[in-house]
C-alpha cells in the first residue's frame, strides 16, 4: 500500500527567483540538495511552494503555482497524477499543468511543477478563497502520496466602485443609436433603378446594332429591294433592274467590278461551294441574255418568266453564305 509521507517543515523560508528553469535548475538543485540531504534518511521527498500573491486577483485573473520537489536517489514523480484540467470549488479553473524533472550526479532528483489556474467566477465582495490541496503521487522503492496544501487568496468583485462610494445598482445600458438609413435606401434604389435602366438600354442597342448589321450586308440589303421589286408583274425594264441590283450586290461582295470571266478566281478566293458557284455562273448568262437581247421576243419573255425565282435563289444562297462568313 502506498504510504503517505510528509512535507518538511524547513526554518529556512527560500523564495526562488522567477527565472528560466533550465537556467536555475543547477541552484535550485543544490539548495534542495543541502536543505533535504539529512531529510532524505527519512522522508525521500520534499515540496517547497514558491511564494505567490495572495489578493487583488478579480474575474479572470491568472493564478500560477509553482511547487520545487526534492527526490531522494530511486524516487520519481508519476506524471498520471498531474491534476488534472477543469473546475476546482466552484471559483477555479485549472488551464495547464506542466512538470520538469532533472537528476543529479549522485542520483537523487529535482523537479518542478507548474499549475496554472483562473478564476472563473467573480465575488459579490472582497472575500478570502481557498484552492483545495492537490494529491501528487511519486514512484519508488515506496510508492508515495504527497498533498500539497490548500491556498488562499482575497478576490474582489469586478465593480469595486460599488463597495467604495455605496453607488446604486448598475442600470440598463443605454439603447443603441441607429444611424439613420432611409435617405440612404433610397438614394441606393434610386441608382440601382438607374442602372437597370442603362443596361437594358445597353442590351436593346446591342440588338439593334446587330440587326442592323444584317440588314447592310450586300445581300441582304439585295433582297429587300428584290422583294420590292418582284412585288408587280415583271417586264424587261424591272428584269434588268432586278439583275443590276444582283450585280451590286456581287461586286460590293468582292470589293471590285465582277464580271463572268473572273467568277471562277472570285468564288476560289472567297471558298464558295460549287453549287453557289453553279448557280452565280447560271444568272451571269441569263443577265447577258436579258442586256444584250440575242434571242427571239418569245425566249426572252419565257426567261423574264423564270427570271425572278431564279434571282431569289441565288440571293437567298449568298445570303446564306454572307451570314456564315461572318458568323
Amino acid at each position: 500500500m502506498p504510504m503517505k509521507s510528509h512535507i518538511i517543515s524547513m526554518p529556512l523560508k527560500l523564495k526562488f527567483p522567477r527565472m528560466n528553469w533550465g537556467l536555475s535548475s543547477i541552484l535550485l538543485s543544490a539548495i534542495l540538495w543541502v536543505l533535504a540531504d539529512q531529510s532524505f534518511a527519512t522522508v525521500p521527498v520534499t515540496l517547497e511552494r514558491e511564494e505567490t500573491r495572495l489578493y487583488g486577483y478579480q474575474l479572470g485573473d491568472v493564478i500560477t503555482e509553482n511547487v520545487f520537489i526534492g527526490l531522494a536517489p530511486g524516487y520519481h514523480f508519476d506524471p498520471l497524477s498531474l491534476p488534472k484540467n477543469g473546475k476546482r470549488a466552484g471559483w477555479f479553473m485549472v488551464r495547464s499543468t506542466h512538470y520538469e524533472e532533472h537528476t543529479l550526479s549522485e542520483g537523487s532528483a529535482v523537479g518542478k511543477l507548474t499549475i496554472e489556474m483562473q478564476l472563473i467566477n467573480s465575488p459579490s465582495s472582497v472575500r478570502a478563497l481557498t484552492i483545495p490541496p492537490f494529491s501528487l503521487k511519486f514512484k519508488g522503492p515506496q510508492n508515495l502520496v504527497e498533498t500539497l496544501p490548500s491556498l488562499t487568496i482575497d478576490a474582489a468583485p469586478l465593480d469595486t466602485g460599488d463597495i467604495r462610494t455605496g453607488l446604486p445598482d448598475a442600470q440598463p445600458q443605454r439603447p443603441t443609436k441607429l444611424i439613420p438609413t432611409e435617405e440612404n435606401k433610397t438614394l441606393l434604389e434610386n441608382l440601382l433603378f438607374l442602372a437597370g435602366m442603362v443596361a437594358v438600354w445597353l442590351i436593346i442597342s446591342l440588338i439593334i446594332q446587330r440587326f442592323a448589321k444584317r440588314k447592310t450586308k450586300p445581300f441582304a440589303a439585295a433582297a429587300r429591294d428584290i422583294r420590292r421589286l418582284s412585288a408587280s408583274a415583271l417586264n424587261l425594264e424591272k428584269g434588268q433592274a432586278l439583275a443590276q441590283r444582283v450585280h451590286r450586290a456581287l461586286d460590293q461582295t468582292a470589293g471590285y467590278r465582277l464580271f463572268r470571266e473572273n467568277l471562277p478566281s472570285f468564288c476560289e478566293q472567297k471558298s464558295v461551294p460549287q453549287e453557289l458557284s453553279a448557280m452565280t455562273d447560271a444568272f451571269f448568262e441569263s443577265s447577258q441574255r436579258l442586256f444584250f437581247r440575242e434571242e427571239s421576243e418569245e425566249a426572252t419573255q419565257t426567261l423574264l418568266s423564270e427570271f425572278p425565282k431564279q434571282v431569289r435563289e441565288c440571293v437567298r444562297a449568298w445570303k446564306k453564305f454572307e451570314a456564315k462568313r461572318r458568323a
